[in-house]
């Protein structure tokens, strides 16, 4: 399998392949490939939903630690030390 991973990376940057060129230079059918790329395409949505969903965390924990600052600031002395 290496050696067809080699063979597939030097004709990757072909554009416009199509399924059955690449299952020649990987030695599988058309339908081997159709489903590789959909389970690429799969794991790819999974990775971009996990990254959505720690950017919309931070936003959240950036959000409430700015209320905590301003709450602290509004209580009685305001924060202000001597």
């Amino acid at each position: 399998m290496q050696g067809e991973r080699r063979q597939y990376e030097k004709g990757r940057n072909r554009e416009g392949m199509s399924l059955e060129e690449i299952a020649q230079v990987l030695g599988c059918t058309r339908q081997n490939v159709q489903q590789l790329e959909y389970r690429a395409l799969q794991k790819l949505r999974r990775k971009r939903h996990l990254l959505d969903a720690l950017v919309e965390l931070a936003k959240m924990a950036e959000a409430h630690r700015r209320a905590q600052s301003a709450a602290e600031d509004m209580a009685p002395g305001g924060g202000v030390t001597l």
